[in-house]
């Protein structure tokens, strides 16, 4: 029926919490020794679940939209991957824990020349409908790339 007639579902509750592989700087009272990792002179912490939205919340098809800026992971990189990932749990740590699943990545290019310091990223994520719809773009221009990722098949 939402095939034909996508107005008919006004509102619906997620069944799984959404987000993005990122990395941050260690704290070594938080993660464990077996996340770190040195990038550019500076321990971080690799694949941490940042948490776009939550199992449960509430979400309007095509209206509900998260947004968050991040850094590329090394500084004078010209690429940026996104690794998005779900899972049942509320409040997932990482995203290698039981129970989250990677449901794909994207890629840009940086069309901006590297620099010095760290290249950043808008990350905008489109739920309510029966595909995820994932758009990364270069920060301060208008270089973009999109994806959607497909839940019924």
């Amino acid at each position: 029926m939402y095939g034909h007639n996508p107005d008919s579902i006004s509102s619906r509750k997620l069944p799984c919490t959404y987000g993005i592989s990122v990395t941050v700087p260690f704290d070594e009272s938080r993660h464990p020794n077996s996340k770190r990792v040195l990038r550019d002179g500076m321990y971080k912490c690799e694949d941490v679940f940042k948490v776009f939205i939550k199992a449960g919340t509430t979400v309007v098809p095509h209206k509900t939209s998260i947004k968050y800026s991040f850094c590329a992971p090394f500084i004078g990189t010209s690429m940026a991957t996104v690794e998005v990932y779900r899972t049942q749990s509320e409040n997932p740590i990482y995203v290698s824990d039981d129970g989250c699943y990677r449901v794909g990545e994207i890629s840009i290019v940086f069309l901006g020349r590297p620099r010095k310091d760290q290249q950043r990223l808008d990350v905008v994520m489109m739920f309510g409908d029966t595909e995820l719809h994932v758009t990364a773009k270069e920060h301060g221009t208008n270089n973009k790339a999109s994806a959607k990722f497909n839940f019924l098949r």
